[in-house]
């Protein structure tokens, strides 16, 4: 967790930017080789030039990830910025058929998915706990510790002797 926004911001755009050139060179390519779409290393060169295009749509997802205080909300920004990279890449790089077009939003949505997860607790606001929650409470509130009362006996029944009372 960095307590900096500066930094969580620039960490972010940073690492999306990462990403996508990740998902540009190895991840996308090795999708479309899976579903017989050719070589992984030939469609990685021939993607190679839609790389810092790539890049930079996922920085912006990875700025919105650090901009969301959810590990959740972070999934669903860098998936949205994921999805629309594999788009980019597949229509205007290799061409507008369904099933490729398809391969290329799925592969880029769910790579989107696990690094917005990943990326999402990495780049949490100092003070969020596992769950996105500041304070550890629901509503960002810090807890406050309840007092505790005393038992105290019925009417027609012995009193109870506390186990607290020192006295």
């Amino acid at each position: 967790m960095v307590r900096s926004p500066f930094v969580r911001h620039a960490l972010g755009a940073a690492l999306g930017a990462l990403a996508g050139t990740s998902l540009c060179l190895s991840v996308l390519p090795m999708a479309l080789q899976v579903v017989g779409y050719g070589s992984h290393v030939a469609i990685g060169v021939y993607l190679a030039r839609l790389t810092p295009f790539a890049a930079l749509v996922m920085a912006g997802g990875g700025w919105g990830v650090a901009r969301s205080r959810h590990p959740l909300a972070a999934a669903a920004v860098f998936s949205l910025a994921g999805l629309g990279t594999g788009l980019m890449l597949t229509a205007f790089g290799l061409g507008r058929e369904l099933r490729l077009v398809a391969v290329g939003a799925g592969a880029g949505w769910l790579y989107g998915l696990l690094g917005g997860l990943i990326l999402g607790r990495v780049l949490a606001p100092a003070g969020t706990d596992a769950a996105g929650d500041i304070a550890g409470s629901r509503d960002g509130s810090a807890l406050e510790a309840a007092p505790v009362e005393a038992p105290q006996a019925d009417a027609g029944t012995a009193p109870v002797d506390d186990p607290r009372d020192n006295t």
